[in-house]
C-alpha cells in the first residue's frame, strides 16, 4: 500500500488522487489473477528471523499486465503493462528484474536475464498465464511543461528498447494532476506468438 501510494500522493505515475485502501488493492490484484494474468512482486529480505522464524520481508516493487479492452473483444490479445518500484529502492535494477520475469511469463522467445531469485510456492503462474500474449502496451506519463521531458523520455525509451519494445506513440495534454499538463509516450513489444486473425473469442462480446 505504501509503496503505490506514494505515488498517487507525489507524482504522476499514478492516474488516482486519492490513496487506495487495502480492499482496493485487493479487489485489483485479485481481479488480475481471475483474468489469467501475472501480477508478481519484488521483494527484499531482510537477514534476521522473527519470532514465527520467518525472514522479514518487505515488497519493493510489483508488476502486472491488465487487459488493453475486453478479453471477449478483437483486442484481446493485447495487454497494458504496469510497473512501480518502490521509491526508496529506485536504480536499483528492480524494474528490470520485473520486467525481465514478465516477459519470460509472456513470450516464449524473451531470453531470461536471471541475476535474482523467483521463488513462487503456490499453483498460480507455474505455467505462466493462462492467456495468450501478442501486444504488450507500456505508457510513460511526463509533464509536458518540464524541460526535462525528453531526457526522461529518452531515458525510459532506451531502458524499453533493451527488453524489445518500440516507441509507438505520443499523446499531447491527456492529463492533468498536481498542476502539471501531462503527456504520455506509448511503448510496445510484440512477442512470437501466432495469431488466427479469423478466430473468434471463446465469450465474444
Amino acid at each position: 500500500m505504501e509503496l503505490y501510494n506514494y505515488y498517487v500522493a507525489n507524482t504522476i505515475s499514478a492516474h488516482e488522487f486519492l490513496p487506495r485502501t487495502v480492499p482496493q488493492m485487493t479487489l485489483r490484484v485479485q481481479n488480475v489473477m481471475n483474468a489469467g494474468l501475472p501480477w508478481i512482486v519484488a521483494i527484499h529480505r531482510a537477514g534476521t528471523r522473527n519470532n514465527q522464524d520467518y525472514f522479514t520481508e518487505q515488497v519493493v516493487g510489483f508488476a502486472n499486465i491488465d487487459d488493453f479492452v475486453e478479453p471477449g473483444s478483437m483486442y484481446r490479445y493485447s495487454f497494458d503493462l504496469e510497473i512501480f518500484v518502490h521509491v526508496d529502492y529506485c536504480k536499483m535494477g528492480i524494474g528490470s528484474c520485473l520486467l525481465d520475469r514478465m516477459l519470460e511469463m509472456c513470450d516464449t522467445s524473451h531470453f531470461l536475464r536471471g541475476g535474482y531469485d523467483w521463488i513462487n510456492r503456490d499453483d498460480y503462474l507455474k505455467n505462466g498465464p493462462s492467456r495468450v500474449v501478442k501486444t504488450i502496451n507500456f505508457t510513460f506519463p511526463h509533464d509536458a511543461n518540464d524541460q526535462g521531458q525528453p531526457k526522461q523520455v529518452d531515458s525510459i525509451k532506451k531502458w524499453l528498447k533493451s527488453f524489445g519494445f518500440r516507441a509507438s506513440g505520443h499523446l499531447h495534454q491527456v492529463g492533468f494532476k498536481l498542476g502539471k499538463t501531462v503527456d504520455t509516450s506509448i511503448f510496445q513489444r510484440s512477442t512470437t506468438e501466432e495469431i488466427v486473425a479469423d478466430q473468434r473469442p471463446d465469450h465474444p462480446l
